[in-house]
């Protein structure tokens, strides 16, 4: 990303189970001011990724996530959003999704799960091609 220059960068959320069937999956998140929705979004599985321009919260609902998924079942949904950094950003890695949240429900148990994940910014370093290319020029 440049100073002043609009970049399109894709999120990428994977729901991984290595317990029992978990029902009721939501997984949402905060478009911090300066990130934009795009509206471009990929599935895999589960209810649209939805976005409320007033609250900025985007969430994206899974029926159920059976345990350890093969690779022709994996839980997974995408969307795009589009950030301008200001001058403020350079050097940084800024952040395109904040307080980022899971939660579900144990089918085996009853116990209801819930997780606060990091957030997801600019930093590409899981990305093979995009590996320090995420911070602002």
């Amino acid at each position: 990303p440049e100073v002043g220059e609009t970049t399109k960068l894709w999120v990428v959320w994977h729901i991984e189970n290595t317990t029992n069937e978990v029902s009721a999956v939501r997984v949402e998140g905060l478009l911090p001011v300066g990130v934009l929705w795009t509206e471009r979004m990929s599935l895999s599985r589960g209810g649209a990724v939805s976005y409320d321009p007033t609250t900025r919260r985007i969430v994206w609902s899974v029926d159920s996530v059976p345990p350890f998924p093969d690779e022709e079942d994996l839980v997974g949904a995408s969307f795009e959003v589009s950030l301008t950094p200001t001058e403020a950003m350079l050097g940084t890695s800024p952040a395109l999704v904040t307080d980022v949240r899971i939660s579900g429900n144990d089918n085996l148990t009853g116990t209801a799960l819930s997780e606060q994940l990091p957030n997801v910014t600019t930093d590409l370093s899981r990305d093979i091609f995009g590996r320090g290319k995420g911070v602002v020029q």
